[in-house]
């Protein structure tokens, strides 16, 4: 007992010396040196800890939204290359399948019809990449939508501008992407195409000719009808043509045989039997002359048999050619309105297409989220097609009406366009809005 009491009492002489000599000596420092003028520095330290606070808050917030921004550009692009395989598909088998399976049935040479397929491939991407980002959009969001990750996003504060930007920004991609395809791949592979099927027509002529069929040469200017093909005759052709000094002439002959010519500038020989010629005075088209004999034979050369073969078409070009091919026309006045416009439609096209991916991420964006509460993915896939085979009806309507008939080119290849930007602005103000 007398040991613990002195143990105590021990602690107790201790515990009073730390709180006379330490601890009361530091807490009047304390408040002394608070309220001196340098106190300030002390406070703005002690200040940092609720502000860090806040900043390690807002810093997990940040991490959080850009983990989902990682998330829905990843889900975005998978979705694109889903649609993107389908429409690539459609177009693919619709614009290169079919002509495949004609030339093989030609008795085209297998490796010489897979190579014009691939060479085709890039008009096939630049067309697919536009429609495949709508319907990959619409549908990536629309399921995002519908299970309320969205919604789920928005209680923790990010706004919709916050949520639009990875969805324009892939947009954007997709349209350097299709761009760039368009406009270096596409002029290569039509080079390439036009090649290789002059090769084969001087090769094996019969392969490029239809039964009952009409054909357009030279810009129009030729054209033939043509009855049964088989093999290497041709029964009741028809060809409407005119000669040198513009007198239209009318060639008929009841057999035809197609011959390989020797001379290679000469793409396509024809030997009719027995040919009747109606030529007509370019003045006067009562005035003509009637000529028959027993064959004649009618040489087509290289840019008369392919109007567009010619180095130098729209097709052919980079952008950048084809703007210093149309100054050089305006400047030297010797090209007609029609091929001046078809140079004009095909300029702007060459933009337009490609960046029509812009538009449509922008449109599937406030579409998405009004409508695709409830079954989002497959409302985004049904008013991704019908949009689509809208936006094709009015390009395909304006490229082969517009050169014709003078159009603008720039509202004629970029008025969807527009009306999509519109479209997709006035919906988004309304989503904002709510």
């Amino acid at each position: 007992m007398k040991l613990k009491a002195k143990i105590l009492k021990l602690i107790s002489v201790l515990t009073n010396f730390l709180n006379e000599k330490i601890v009361e000596p530091a807490k009047t420092f304390f408040h002394v040196f608070m309220d001196r003028s340098d106190s300030k520095k002390i406070k703005k330290y002690l200040s940092i800890v609720p502000e860090y606070s806040k900043n390690f808050l807002e810093t997990q917030s940040q991490k959080k939204e850009h983990i989902f921004i990682r998330y829905l550009i990843k889900e975005l692009f998978v979705y694109f290359i889903v649609a993107f395989s389908f429409f690539f598909l459609v177009f693919f088998v619709n614009e290169i399948l079919l002509v495949l399976q004609d030339l093989l049935s030609k008795r085209v040479p297998f490796r010489k019809a897979m190579t014009l397929m691939f060479y085709a491939l890039p008009s096939v991407i630049a067309q697919s990449a536009p429609f495949g980002t709508l319907v990959g959009f619409l549908m990536c969001l629309g399921r995002i939508m519908s299970d309320n990750e969205i919604l789920v996003l928005r209680t923790t504060g990010t706004s919709f501008a916050q949520l639009l930007v990875p969805v324009i920004l892939m947009g954007f991609v997709i349209s350097l992407f299709s761009f760039f395809v368009n406009d270096y791949f596409l002029p290569v592979g039509t080079v390439k195409f036009r090649e290789l099927l002059r090769e084969i027509r001087f090769s094996n002529p019969s392969a490029l000719i239809e039964s009952n069929s009409i054909q357009r040469m030279n810009s129009g200017q030729v054209i033939f009808v043509i009855g049964d093909v088989s093999d290497d005759k041709i029964s009741d052709l028809v060809v409407f043509d005119q000669d040198s000094e513009g007198h239209q002439r009318i060639i008929v002959g009841e057999q035809s045989v197609i011959m390989s010519p020797e001379n290679r500038n000469i793409s396509m020989q024809l030997r009719l039997q027995s040919p009747s010629v109606v030529q007509f005075d370019k003045d006067k088209n009562s005035n003509y002359e009637f000529l028959h004999s027993d064959f004649l034979t009618l040489n087509m050369f290289e840019k008369s048999t392919d109007s567009s073969s010619s180095i130098g078409t729209p097709s052919e070009m980079t952008s950048l050619d084809m703007y210093r091919h149309i100054k050089a026309m305006l400047k030297n006045g010797n090209a007609s309105t029609y091929t001046l416009n078809s140079f004009r439609f095909e300029f702007h096209k060459r933009f337009s297409m490609p960046f029509g991916s812009l538009f449509f991420a922008f449109l599937a964006f406030p579409l998405s989220i009004l409508f695709g509460k409830n079954n989002g993915q497959t409302i985004g896939l049904i008013i991704g097609i019908l949009i689509s085979l809208l936006y094709w009806t009015f390009m395909m309507l304006a490229i082969g009406f517009g050169p014709q008939r003078n159009w603008s080119p720039f509202f004629s290849m970029w008025g969807t366009n527009i009306v999509l930007g519109i479209i997709g602005f006035s919906f988004y103000m309304s989503l904002v809005k709510k």
